[in-house]
């Protein structure tokens, strides 16, 4: 990819690219991105999605417990009735409604590009962080490289090289810079 579309991935996601200028024995990230322009769109639209994924999800509560939400309305009507009201202390039924009720709040960790590179035709993007939905986001825009040429992004007339295997479509694969690849169409 070249210098100016890395740059402008870099910038419009500092989070996800925070390791693009470390330390080589830390990260690959210090190549920048290893494919061709082709896939800029791509992999902008699968960083967007993730980013904001993690925005708005970075604190969902916790699934209250229904059984103790309704023991703890119990012992709140049983303590009105005066015989139980030295058993059931105000303290003792707010301890447990405490203890149970809180919001917990999971988050969702950041999302930390650590390799992004094109491998035997495909895109493969490499991270820490991140949860199931984010494995989806990036399985499924690993998948959608292979019907996207590498050099332009045209979906049409779509193939593979021999050799050192790169998805392109036919108009890339005659060009000069390609010109010595034997390129084969895919199958309709």
């Amino acid at each position: 990819m070249t210098q100016e579309l890395d740059d402008k991935l870099v910038e419009k996601y500092p989070k996800i690219f925070r390791d693009r200028h470390g330390d080589m024995k830390k990260t690959c990230m210090v190549w920048g991105m290893d494919c061709d322009n082709g896939w800029y769109w791509l992999i902008d639209n699968l960083c967007d999605s993730i980013q904001s994924y993690i925005d708005n999800n970075s604190k969902r509560k916790r699934i209250k417990n229904s059984v103790i939400r309704f023991f703890v309305e119990i012992l709140w009507k049983l303590r009105k009735w005066s015989f139980l009201r030295k058993k059931l202390s105000y303290e003792f039924i707010k301890g447990i409604e405490d203890r149970f009720e809180k919001e917990e709040y999971e988050t969702i960790p950041q999302v930390i590009a650590t390799q992004v590179k094109e491998k035997f035709g495909g895109l493969r993007f490499y991270y820490d962080g991140g949860d199931e939905k984010i494995d989806g986001m990036v399985w499924l825009a690993e998948h959608m490289s292979y019907q996207i040429c590498e050099d332009c992004g045209t979906t049409e007339n779509l193939g593979q090289t021999k050799g050192w295997i790169k998805t392109i479509c036919g108009e890339c694969a005659k060009s000069t810079s390609n010109s010595k690849r034997i390129w084969e169409k895919y199958k309709d």
